[in-house]
């Protein structure tokens, strides 16, 4: 379903509506929370320095006028503010970006990296989120950093920057991995399992 929705997205129409005139785009999703390490991710972003590439972020939450006031005070250009969405209407704006950035300084898993890695997105992934170890194959389909450290994060997100070409390839990087992943080969190795243990 997740790949189906990002697959039937107007990108053109998603663009205007939001007034997103970027080819390229870095995408957050989530609560605006200071645990989301937001600020360092503008800071990053700033870091940067480019006016070809955009940020959005998806999503709403108690952090979301300190973010605002942090862009305003710094004029950073680029920066898209997106209401919170439904879970089924976020591979819609997947469609808008080429990198899914989650920068948190704790996330259980983070399951918004398997669907952006189910539309064949790079990702950049804090590690210290729960399913970077799994998901994250180190300049395969992306790219892990220390949360507190934001040169890590910009030289991640520089790279696509000097290296556009490599986008292609690190989505469908991410679409081999995720497969791993389906319900369905996630419950046939299960089964495995059960049937190994109770044969023994």
């Amino acid at each position: 379903k997740v790949r189906q929705a990002y697959d039937r997205t107007n990108i053109n129409e998603l663009k205007k509506e939001y007034g997103i005139k970027t080819d390229k785009n870095f995408i957050y999703v989530g609560r605006l929370l200071e645990l989301k390490n937001l600020v360092r991710l503008l800071e990053a972003f700033q870091q940067l320095n480019t006016t070809e590439w955009g940020l959005l972020l998806v999503g709403d939450g108690e952090d979301k006028d300190r973010i605002l006031n942090f862009v305003k005070k710094h004029q950073l250009q680029n920066v898209h503010f997106i209401p919170a969405q439904p879970w089924q209407e976020v591979p819609r704006f997947m469609t808008l970006a080429n990198v899914l950035v989650l920068p948190s300084y704790s996330e259980a898993w983070g399951l918004v990296v398997n669907e952006a890695m189910t539309c064949g997105k790079a990702v950049i992934v804090s590690t210290r989120c729960g399913c970077y170890p799994d998901l994250v194959q180190e300049g395969i389909n992306g790219f892990t950093f220390d949360p507190f450290e934001v040169d890590q994060l910009k030289n991640s997100m520089d790279y696509f920057l000097k290296n556009p070409d490599k986008l292609n390839q690190f989505g469908v990087e991410s679409e081999k991995i995720i497969a791993e992943y389906r319900p369905e080969v996630v419950a046939k190795d299960m089964l495995s399992g059960f049937r190994k243990v109770c044969t023994k």
